[in-house]
């Protein structure tokens, strides 16, 4: 069963709105947190029912666990016996394998976040043909860290205290390796796309809906300073947001995304806008 969506905090109709609700959310951080940095982090979603889990725990994979880490034990070994002469090279480690297969769209248990805004209010509204509300997530992400038992805003891919959660090479103990808090994690710039997008990940177990659950508990305590936000931007204000995105913040596909690809998409993406027009 699917976890029932959060209820939005507030509802944003152009971008100086987002900007005003996110400052109402960051007062109450700096409160709960006495001016430490909450190590704010956005995740822009084009329909307010997607869910915050990563693409290894979504449809169409199994909800069983041990069938999860065998997926991606399989994975895992795929990449490494065939990515080698597709990147020039071997496989450094597991937490390579868990950037590259993140980056090149195999099932993870890694979740994309931004530390900027405009990224995350970008692909709140990118989708022409979504005609849903769109969300953008807010998360301090140090609120998860102090569930984890650590005084810091956010931690980095191949630090020891998140080795427990990398990529795992059997099905042992998985109920103990379940029962981890997601580890909000900076990642190597390892291609532009995770520099120009100030890319942070939420590194989850096999279990779903964990976010969500541990966010209800946070509220139940902090109330309106609970680490986990959600600002409904309505299908009608998304035609605003993406004139205004470009003109404002200068971002775009071909800025987030610095390649022919991200070309290709921008040109696509105005010619369809004109069609529409």
């Amino acid at each position: 069963m699917a976890y029932e969506p959060m209820r939005p905090t507030s509802t944003a109709t152009c971008l100086p709105s987002l900007i005003t609700a996110l400052g109402s959310i960051n007062r109450e951080w700096q409160r709960r947190w006495r001016g430490e940095n909450p190590g704010i982090c956005f995740r822009g979603c084009d329909s307010t029912s997607f869910d915050l889990n990563p693409s290894l725990l979504r449809a169409p994979y199994p909800t069983v666990r041990a069938e999860l880490a065998k997926i991606e034990n399989n994975l895992w070994l795929d990449v490494r016996l065939r990515a080698r002469h597709l990147l020039g090279r071997p496989v450094a480690n597991g937490w390579e394998a868990l950037l590259i297969m993140q980056q090149h769209g195999f099932p993870t248990r890694l979740l994309d976040w931004s530390r900027t805004l405009a990224v995350a209010a970008h692909f709140a509204v990118r989708d022409l043909d979504e005609s849903d509300d769109g969300a953008v997530w807010v998360l301090a992400a140090r609120g998860l860290m102090e569930l984890r038992g650590c005084d810091a805003a956010w931690t980095a891919i191949g630090d020891p205290a998140v080795e427990p959660l990398g990529l795992r090479e059997n099905d042992l103990n998985l109920d103990d390796f379940c029962d981890q808090i997601p580890a909000p994690v900076r990642p190597d710039g390892l291609v532009p796309r995770l520099i120009v997008q100030r890319s942070v990940y939420t590194l989850h177990t096999f279990q779903r809906d964990s976010l969500h659950e541990l966010a209800d508990r946070d509220r139940e305590q902090h109330h309106a300073a609970c680490f986990l936000h959600k600002i409904v931007i309505p299908s009608r204000a998304k035609d605003g947001f993406r004139s205004a995105l470009p003109i404002i913040t200068g971002v775009t596909e071909e800025t987030l995304f610095p390649d022919l690809d991200g070309l290709a998409r921008d040109f696509v993406g105005e010619w369809r806008r004109k069609q529409r027009d």
